[in-house]
């Protein structure tokens, strides 16, 4: 198993990097189109169709974690009326939502703008599509088709990228919303086309109140996460303004980039690890897939997280001068982000063992943490930066509670506190490391600067590539899968 985790990881990653370059230019391309007010909107847009998305009542998740632990039982049957069953309804929950969304443009029509009715129609429109995009993106990984997911993410990424300079380049905000639909769109019929057992309709009542009991607490969790995870914005929005909301989205773009390996490999280990709970049933046994992927982000994201506190503040300065005023907030947030980074393996835990909603009091823990610091700081005059303290402050305290309770079902509380004491040496050493480069290395080319602070900062990262492989021994079965797949 830990050789096809491996070979799924490079396969996966590989393909998912290839999307963060192409995002990366796409991000900077976007932003150069479009001034920080029209991206505030973008965000506010956003956020509503990501809201939007949760019409399907945790359908998919509950594909996400059932059909694994059905395949792991060897019951193809059912799984193949999970995967139906799941498709009907995204598609028709989906349609639902975005006629609801048209429906209140429709009764509040004198009170909207044109252009605002003709993006929430549009909106309805990217909900549909999103919701086929995400049914197909959650089937194949459940059946850890990553293969094929890879080149459909890839395709994805093209498409929007030569769009964003066929139509936003013209038509501005509207131009963004016609390359989202026509993107999401054509990436999802790509991926029904290579699928070789199409899905079709079903609405089996046993299987969809199955999939609903299942869904529904991940539904709720995954809003309360959601809501976690954007609340800077929220706050952002109500306290200070929407060009500061623009400003501000460099510092989460830069935390969405930096987070894609730790979300890759919880993605990549989450299938096993339910295959494994369904095949032994046990708590016990699948602690390993939590503690090592733990251990392995540990070392590995202080080194990523490093790189983008001193590479993304250059490319904002020379590539998007009107985002420089949301840096300061970026460089916090790329610290502070590390906790966030670790906890995405531990999190998997609790879905796996049926305690789902046991997750919901912890993230409210951390969403009142990061609400009131973040608004006792801006209280203060501190701005975009005590927003990303605040974020950061949040993100510390929920992986701190979310660890304690999951070391609980397999672990003692001492165990729990050496395993947090070496995650925050981790984080002690980046802070360090960091404060260090930036009193002590100081030269008048802003390039130079970036590129020598890079170089030192990689030689003194080196320590964290012994360690990983010490205690993982990650980057020998990474050397090895890399031979393999060069010989195939």
């Amino acid at each position: 198993m830990k050789k096809e985790i491996a070979r799924d990881f490079v396969v996966y990653t590989t393909a998912s990097y290839a999307v963060q370059v192409l995002g990366v230019v796409t991000s900077l391309a976007m932003r150069y189109f479009l001034d920080p007010p029209l991206m505030g909107v973008w965000s506010l847009l956003d956020l509503m169709m990501k809201y939007g998305l949760y019409a399907n009542l945790g359908i998919l998740p509950a594909l996400n974690t059932e059909l694994p632990i059905y395949i792991g039982k060897g019951d193809g049957p059912k799984a193949d009326k999970i995967r139906n069953v799941a498709f009907t309804f995204t598609l028709l929950s989906s349609a639902l939502a975005g006629i609801v969304i048209v429906l209140v443009a429709f009764v509040f029509w004198g009170a909207l703008s044109h252009s605002t009715r003709v993006y929430m129609a549009a909106s309805a429109l990217i909900l549909l599509a999103t919701s086929g995009y995400n049914y197909y993106i959650s089937l194949l990984w459940a059946q850890k088709k990553f293969s094929i997911l890879g080149k459909g993410i890839v395709l994805n990424a093209l498409i929007y990228l030569a769009l964003i300079f066929v139509l936003v380049s013209r038509f501005k905000l509207r131009g963004l919303l016609m390359t989202a639909f026509f993107s999401t769109a054509f990436t999802t019929l790509f991926l029904h086309w290579r699928l070789e057992e199409k899905p079709h309709f079903d609405l089996n009542k046993e299987v969809f109140w199955e999939l609903l009991k299942a869904g529904l607490p991940l539904m709720i969790v995954g809003f309360a996460y959601s809501f976690f995870m954007t609340v800077d914005r929220l706050i952002i929005t109500r306290y200070l303004e929407i060009a500061a909301l623009g400003q501000y989205s460099v510092a989460i773009l830069m935390m969405t980039y930096s987070n894609t390996m730790p979300t890759l490999l919880a993605n990549v280990i989450f299938p096993n690890l339910l295959e494994r709970y369904g095949q032994t049933g046990s708590a016990k046994e699948i602690s390993a897939f939590i503690t090592k992927p733990t251990i392995l982000l540990s070392y590995a994201m202080p080194v990523i997280l490093g790189m983008a506190y001193f590479i993304a503040p250059y490319l904002v300065e020379k590539f998007l001068p009107k985002y420089v005023p949301g840096i300061p907030a970026l460089r916090v947030l790329s610290l502070g982000s590390f906790f966030i980074s670790i906890s995405q393996p531990v999190q998997n835990y609790l879905t796996t063992i049926y305690k789902r909603l046991h997750n919901l009091p912890i993230i409210f823990l951390g969403t009142v943490s990061a609400s009131l610091v973040s608004y006792g700081l801006i209280s203060k005059g501190m701005g975009l930066v005590g927003v990303a303290l605040g974020m950061s402050f949040g993100f510390f305290v929920y992986y701190v509670a979310l660890l304690f309770y999951v070391f609980k079902h397999f672990g003692t509380f001492r165990q729990a506190f050496l395993f947090l004491a070496e995650n925050l040496t981790c984080f002690a050493y980046l802070v360090m490391t960091v404060i260090f480069l930036e009193t002590w290395v100081r030269v008048s080319s802003a390039l130079f600067g970036v590129i020598l602070k890079s170089a030192v900062f990689a030689i003194l990262c080196l320590p964290y590539g012994y360690m990983l492989d010490k205690k993982t021994g990650a980057l020998k079965m990474l050397q090895a899968t890399l031979r393999r797949l060069a010989h195939d």
